[in-house]
């Protein structure tokens, strides 16, 4: 089934604001919505909290900045 929502979240870099952020996101009182992270080359450890996270409602998609 589709989820009414669709949540973006936008992060690079963002280890020190990314678990408090899901755990805000995660807690609503609504409940029929998906979270999608969207890491754009984080070199922090942001992408090692955000797969930490077990709920089946988010979904991590990694940019990578070859061209830096």
């Amino acid at each position: 089934m589709v989820p009414t929502v669709s949540v973006l979240l936008p992060v690079r870099n963002r280890a020190d604001f990314i678990e408090e952020c899901l755990i805000s996101v995660f807690t609503q009182t609504f409940q029929d919505f998906e979270c999608l992270v969207i890491n754009d080359g984080s070199t922090d450890d942001t992408a090692g909290l955000i797969k930490n996270n077990r709920d089946f409602r988010l979904r991590c998609f990694e940019l990578y900045r070859d061209w830096e």
